[in-house]
Formats: structure tokens, C-alpha cells, sequence
């Protein structure tokens, strides 16, 4: 009967936890982004332009600000539903400890 890692078990519960912290504090600071262009924080009255497959994107900073706290949220939320696969790996090392 093979015996199973139970280390490698609580190092990939570990590494989930410690990337959800990581995606979640990502998603915090985009939901509470001024509005950043190229990793510079935009100004009133500045106009951030973007090129995606030769389409043109340009925004004011209330558009960027506005288009950077919707994707935070959406970050966030990502990081809810990894938040849970950790907890539900955690679990599953405890009740493995157990037997």
C-alpha cells in the first residue's frame, strides 16, 4: 500500500493561501486606484491611450479610475473563489492528518 505525501499536501495548501493573500491585496489596490496609465498615476484632465490588436483605447482618469476599480473587483473576486479551493485544501490536510 503506497503511503501519500502529506507534506506536499500542506505545501500546496500553504502556497494556495499565501496567493490568495497576494491576488486579494492586487485586487484591493486596484479597487482603490486614483486611475494609473502605464504604472503612473494619471492626473485630471490627462488622457491614457492603450493599442490592442491596432485598436485605439483612450480614457480620461475618471474612465481609468473607473475601468482599474471595476477590474479590482473582479480580481477580488477571483481571489474569493481561490480563498475557497485553499480552505477546502486545508481541510483536506487536516482530515488526512487525522486518519
Amino acid at each position: 500500500m503506497a503511503q501519500e505525501s502529506k507534506g506536499g499536501d500542506l505545501g500546496c495548501a500553504g502556497f494556495l493561501v499565501i496567493l490568495t493573500f497576494l491576488i486579494g491585496l492586487w485586487g484591493l489596490n486596484q479597487i482603490n486606484s486614483e486611475g494609473e496609465c502605464g504604472g503612473e498615476s494619471m492626473q485630471s484632465g490627462s488622457t491614457c491611450s492603450t493599442t490592442v490588436n491596432g485598436h485605439i483605447t483612450s480614457r480620461d482618469a475618471d474612465e481609468q479610475a473607473s475601468e482599474d476599480h471595476r477590474f479590482g473587483w473582479i480580481v477580488l473576486g477571483g481571489a474569493g473563489v481561490l480563498g475557497v479551493c485553499a480552505i477546502l485544501a486545508i481541510a483536506n490536510v487536516v482530515s488526512n492528518y487525522r486518519d
